[in-house]
């Protein structure tokens, strides 16, 4: 896979597939994640054995739904039913959040 495939699936120019990999600039969790399903692999498997000074303790341990939903996200076209579904799932997190808040869970 050439730096420009990997850029359209990536939604980047090849340029700036370059700067990631050479590490110029640091991609964003919502390319990783990209990435990752492009590569057919977990997240978490893109930065084993990378030492960062300190250690990498990942917030949310690897998770086969975040990736379910990013590739369902991926095969979305139209730009506005993208939109809506970020809405959707927007408004969903909220409700819960607030559902915690308030013990109604």
């Amino acid at each position: 896979m050439t730096q420009s495939d990997l850029g359209r699936k990536l939604g980047v120019s090849f340029q700036q597939v370059r700067k990631y990999e050479c590490g110029s600039n640091a991609l964003p969790l919502e390319k990783l994640l990209i990435l990752a399903s492009v590569l057919h692999v977990e997240p978490h498997t893109l930065w084993q054995g990378v030492h960062f000074g300190h250690e990498l303790q990942p917030s949310l341990p690897p998770d086969r739904g975040i990736i379910a939903l990013v590739r369902a996200y991926r095969r979305i076209r139209d730009p506005r039913m993208r939109q809506k579904l970020l809405d959707i799932v927007k408004q969903i997190a909220a409700t819960a959040e607030l559902a915690d808040k308030s013990g109604l869970q």
